[in-house]
């Protein structure tokens, strides 16, 4: 996953345990089970602004299913993440199952020939009261925000400019954030630019286009969908100095997938969408090449992470239809496990 991406689906979660309202804090400790608003995938996607990329996460499935599924052999880790979720609802004041869904969409911008930045909103959906949320962050923060009007709406500039330590899981320095209240359960935060066009989206003006949100939603079971329009000129940040490998991923013009469930643990399944039959199987040709050279990479790793490797190498399969590239990993339970412990 594009680590952008996958920072900006944690900021989600953090932003929203900063700006809790103050009374969450007065609640029990005790778990219970509430009753969210609708946070399918096939409602939230939508409402995403016009984007080359669209993504969605299914958090309470992870929360409830994948991750308990994931540490089943490793009761003192998983029971440790549980600790990490309460501390952090205890500090912040809301707990981070109360997100039931999370929306990304994000435009690729060219600055330049060389430099290729992105523009990224995110949708957050759940349980809680987006805008007592909002009202309760410019209580918290003490003046340390901007607003503005758009749209009818208020955009709040928060400047947070601290590290968090999300969950236990993940340290990561937060500074500015746009957020607006979509609705009584649904926030909106990224780039400002993005913000306004989520507020244009609502209006019904410049929506994402509804071949990625089918695209995105193919797996309606899945914890994690998604779907990419890609330009041609996204190949050129990828950094690879290799012709042949760069001129097989210019190729690809688009690519979906989903990440899901099996009965014995994870399975990711991809599709690379190229403009020709050939330049799929060039496609398919590179990974061969890669697969072959992997074991001089793999001998290079400790153990553990070695065999980790090998495992995930092992169970890739790569195969071609017309114009698709289809690519399938199936990750066992204690590939998983593995790969929390030593990651």
């Amino acid at each position: 996953m594009n680590k952008k991406i996958y920072a900006f689906i944690v900021l989600v979660i953090a932003l929203a345990a900063l700006i809790a309202p103050a009374s969450s804090s007065a609640q029990p400790k005790t778990q219970v089970k509430t009753v969210a608003a609708p946070a399918s995938a096939n409602t939230l996607l939508p409402a995403l602004p016009a984007s080359d990329v669209a993504m969605f996460v299914d958090v309470q499935k992870i929360l409830n299913d994948a991750l308990p599924r994931a540490l089943a052999a490793d009761k003192p880790r998983l029971a440790q993440i549980n600790t990490e979720i309460d501390s952090f609802k205890t500090r912040y004041g809301i707990d981070a199952r109360q997100f039931e869904s999370v929306a990304v969409g994000m435009n690729f911008v060219k600055r330049s020939e060389t430099v290729i930045t992105t523009d990224i909103v995110a949708l957050a959906r759940g349980s809680f009261n987006a805008p007592a949320m909002i009202a309760a962050a410019r209580i918290a923060l003490k003046g340390k925000y901007l607003e503005q009007k758009y749209g009818g709406q208020t955009i709040y500039t928060f400047n947070l400019n601290e590290r968090i330590k999300l969950m236990g899981l993940l340290n990561m320095r937060v500074s500015d954030v746009n957020v607006v209240a979509l609705d009584a359960n649904t926030l909106a935060m990224g780039h400002l630019s993005s913000v306004k066009a989520a507020i244009d989206a609502r209006a019904g003006k410049g929506r994402i286009s509804p071949e990625l949100v089918q695209l995105a939603t193919r797996n309606p079971n899945a914890l994690l969908g998604f779907a990419s329009n890609v330009p041609p000129y996204v190949a050129q940040g990828t950094g690879i100095d290799n012709e042949e490998i760069s001129k097989s991923i210019a190729s690809i013009r688009q690519a979906y997938g989903s990440v899901g469930t099996t009965p014995t643990g994870f399975d990711l399944q991809m599709i690379a969408r190229t403009e020709k039959p050939e330049q799929a199987q060039s496609l398919s040709d590179s990974f061969a090449a890669l697969r072959q050279f992997s074991g001089f990479i793999v001998a290079q790793l400790p153990a553990d992470k070695g065999k980790l490797a090998q495992n995930v190498i092992d169970s890739m399969k790569v195969t071609t239809a017309g114009s698709d590239l289809q690519i399938r990993l199936e990750v066992a339970q204690t590939d998983i496990a593995t790969l929390v412990r030593i990651f």
